[in-house]
């Protein structure tokens, strides 16, 4: 446990160093919107378009890892929806749970995450992982929220879907990663391969102060109250169904662990916009993502330690 922790200290450390530097005033909330949009735009597409363009064709058939983490995709909003129900949430919190289900910090923190834990092994899998599961994940999980806002799914609320993904920079950065894994350019030139490199690298740190800035954790206790249910499905079931259905499938061990841990992260920060621009409940999306991100310390070192990194 003592080497988990160890694992995940660096996480937490640079977080609390974007919150100081916040607090403190050496950075504005201007600041941090700067961060996210370089972040946005330039440096996580281009560690997610060298890390998919890297990936053997060949995984693309690798039946038992989809289906694994496509279940869970599809199974784990229905247990977040029962869950919100039973509690009485109003249908805007509801349908905020259900998009949170499945929408982790894959990418700002996922990858600092694998790469301290799991190393360049860890990275590849990485790369696979977002390769086969990123479009559908974005679907489902946008398809859902809306599923339970509104009760039903129209075909204009898919086309906007649809219309949003296609402007996201990050998954556009996985599509043409993967159109070039197929057309054989994994090889990139030395110089570009290295250009990529650094700015992956800069992400990653920039990407976990400007998280550790944006948090608001003064009334982090009363928000636990409200959003436990939040707290279970991301941080706990989310990667124990992942672990279960992957073992099942009986997938690639670095593959199963690297997945778990992505299903481990806490709620993303893109949900409060995406609650927002939904017509959902954004300030309760905004507890959830700060209350999952401050918990997730302890629940990734658990993780950590049960996975035998």
């Amino acid at each position: 446990m003592l080497h988990a922790l160890l694992i995940v200290l660096p996480l937490g450390l640079i977080m609390a160093i974007g919150w100081i530097v916040k607090r403190i005033g050496l950075v504005t909330d201007t600041g941090v919107a700067e961060m996210n949009g370089m972040l946005y735009w330039v440096s996580m597409p281009a560690i997610l378009f060298r890390s998919t363009i890297k990936v053997d064709p060949a995984h693309f058939s690798n039946f038992p890892f989809m289906c694994g983490v496509y279940g869970v995709f599809v199974v784990l909003p229905f247990i977040s929806w029962v869950l919100a129900r039973l509690r009485g949430l109003p249908r805007d919190r509801l349908a905020v749970s259900v998009l949170v289900s499945i929408r982790g910090n894959n990418v700002f923190m996922g990858l600092p995450a694998v790469t301290i834990a799991l190393g360049e092994p860890g990275l590849v899998s990485y790369g696979i992982y977002l390769a086969l599961s990123l479009v559908v994940y974005q679907m489902i999980s946008i398809a859902m929220g809306q599923l339970a806002l509104s009760g039903e799914l129209s075909i204009k609320s898919l086309l906007d879907t649809v219309r949003k993904l296609a402007g996201n920079p990050m998954l556009g950065a996985c599509v043409l990663g993967v159109t070039g894994a197929f057309l054989g350019m994994g090889e990139l030139p030395g110089w570009l391969d290295q250009t990529l490199g650094i700015l992956g690298n800069v992400g990653s740190g920039v990407a976990l102060m400007a998280l550790g800035g944006s948090l608001q954790i003064e009334h982090i206790l009363s928000s636990v109250r409200r959003v436990w249910n939040d707290i279970l499905i991301r941080l706990f079931l989310s990667p124990l169904m992942t672990w279960g259905a992957l073992t099942f499938m009986d997938v690639d061990p670095m593959l199963t662990k690297t997945a778990v841990l992505v299903a481990a992260m806490p709620a993303a920060v893109n949900n409060f916009v995406l609650a927002q621009g939904m017509g959902m409940d954004g300030s309760y999306a905004g507890e959830v993502i700060i209350t999952t991100t401050v918990f997730s310390i302890f629940s990734l070192t658990l993780w950590i330690s049960l996975l035998g990194v």
